[in-house]
């Protein structure tokens, strides 16, 4: 299999760091399926609508099916993105199945910037 796309993910934003940004993140979602998380350059140009089919932990190798629907993004001063550039750090909203939200939350740190810690995670899209 080959990646196609991967987004590296630091940790889910915290509810004090969400307060900062929100304004940035406007595109509809299924509010109790999503999630926001800080996440590194990215490598790739992204579009909204991209589906995750992995999550890869970095520090134990293992990667685990999932399904993970990029649907916003945003950057540190709350403005809008079209998609996820390349080359950026952004805030990114994913949406996933409710197994997916609770694998997530017990696996994935919620932190309050991207210096809280290392990218560990990394959402995959492999064909």
């Amino acid at each position: 299999m080959k990646v196609i796309y991967k987004s590296q993910v630091l940790g889910i934003v915290s509810e004090n760091s969400y307060e900062v940004i929100k304004k940035g993140l406007k595109r509809k979602f299924n509010e109790g399926l999503a999630l926001n998380f800080f996440c590194t350059y990215s490598e790739y140009e992204i579009p909204f609508g991209t589906r995750f089919n992995y999550l890869k932990n970095n520090l134990s190798g293992t990667i685990v099916e999932i399904q993970a629907t990029l649907v916003d993004a945003t950057q540190q001063w709350g403005l809008p993105f079209d998609n996820v550039p390349m080359g950026y750090k952004t805030i990114s909203r994913f949406e996933f199945t409710e197994l997916g939200l609770d694998l997530i939350k017990r696996e994935i740190p919620v932190i309050d910037s991207w210096s809280s810690t290392k990218s560990v995670f990394e959402f995959l899209r492999m064909q």
